[in-house]
């Protein structure tokens, strides 16, 4: 890795300190919005399911996963969140709860359940384009000096060079909360510590956690202490920089 290239994402990383000053309640929302009012959140992207291999195993919430109930997993709506998936093919409209985290790969925004793949008619395809709403109280929206801040959507993935661009025509406005930046998976948790241990990040940053899934053991590398997804997304770009991919996830 050049020098050049190494302090362009140290600057990066270095910003992140100029955002914390800037994060607050989300400019123009009255508080809390009540159910079936219009949404203010939106995201746009690819909707990919998980089944069987997957059920029965705990969820990001503590919940068994039921793939025969209506839910969904996503990488940084509050757990609990009931979301509208939109089936931009044709038109279908369904009602799902986020009670997991994922799905880890470019471009996908959402995992839906077997029942709520079904019912939005991407079971047989497998991986559709769809947009996602929900209605969120205000105090779930970060706000940064917009003037001052790059252009960076949440949920940013670095991609390596050459990889495919994610399918995504809408980014939704940033979230506040407790986020984290994953910059790695490994089979072989040394693998996973070396990582953790060369990342130039604060002390105690960089955690390597376990997670297992229909494949065995897995350690995950993620870097903690974001305080916005725009903090989170801004880290993500920097690590892109040192030549690692990143997802932003939430861990509140």
């Amino acid at each position: 890795m050049g020098k050049m290239q190494m302090t362009r994402a140290r600057a990066l990383l270095g910003f992140l300190a100029m955002l914390t000053a800037t994060v607050g309640l989300i400019a123009g929302c009255a508080g809390p919005r009540g159910h079936g009012e219009a949404p203010n959140w939106r995201e746009q992207g690819l909707a990919s399911w998980y089944g069987a291999d997957f059920h029965g195993r705990r969820t990001a919430n503590g919940e068994r996963y039921n793939m025969y109930a209506m839910t969904a997993a996503h990488k940084t709506l509050p757990l609990g969140t009931q979301i509208v998936v939109i089936n931009q093919q044709t038109g279908r409209r369904i009602r799902v709860r986020v009670n997991d985290r994922g799905p880890f790969v470019a471009g996908r925004i959402v995992d839906l359940s077997l029942a709520a793949a079904r019912a939005l008619g991407s079971a047989e395809a497998g991986v559709v384009p769809v947009t996602l709403e929900a209605v969120l109280p205000s105090a779930a929206f970060a706000v940064v000096n917009a003037a001052s801040t790059p252009r960076v959507a949440p949920d940013t993935i670095a991609r390596a060079a050459g990889s495919p661009a994610p399918a995504r025509a809408l980014a939704p406005p940033p979230l506040r909360g407790a986020f984290a930046v994953q910059v790695g998976a490994f089979a072989v948790e040394n693998n996973a510590r070396a990582l953790a241990a060369r990342l130039p990040v604060a002390p105690g940053a960089a955690r390597v956690l376990p997670f297992e899934d229909n494949r065995g053991t897995w350690w995950r590398v993620r870097v903690a202490g974001y305080e916005s997804e725009l903090e989170a997304s801004v880290a993500a770009a920097a690590f892109g920089e040192l030549g690692l991919a990143g997802f932003v996830v939430r861990e509140d």
